[in-house]
């Protein structure tokens, strides 16, 4: 009995010291990061990445680099539909629209339509 105490008590204080230990044996220097990879070029060759919104009006500088980044395809959401872009007889609206291709592609995306 109490060998079995001896060896469970010895088996604790084993896995108590080698999980304190291992905690804390860590590099605190600094690690190079790699060069983040945006979606579009985890896949580039395969298929296109897309996303769906009116460029560039209405978004953040931030979110505007997000879809630089990770995405090569633009679909249209409102900007492109009947309504907005012929709003009454004899009258055009191309402002959004345009704007929206010029952004893609100074941006190299492409434009879904």
């Amino acid at each position: 009995m109490a060998n079995r105490l001896v060896i469970s008590g010895l088996i604790i204080c084993t896995m108590l010291s080698a999980t304190i230990y291992s905690q804390n044996n860590a590099d605190t220097k600094p690690q190079a990061t790699a060069p983040t990879m945006g979606i579009k070029d985890a896949y580039a060759g395969k298929f296109l990445i897309g996303a769906a919104g009116d460029v560039p009006r209405g978004y953040s500088d931030a979110e505007l680099a997000n879809i630089k980044a990770n995405y090569n395809i633009i679909t249209p959401e409102n900007c492109m539909k009947p309504q907005p872009t012929h709003p009454s007889e004899d009258t055009y609206n191309w402002a959004t629209p345009d704007a929206l291709v010029q952004w893609c592609q100074d941006n190299n995306i492409k434009v879904l339509i």
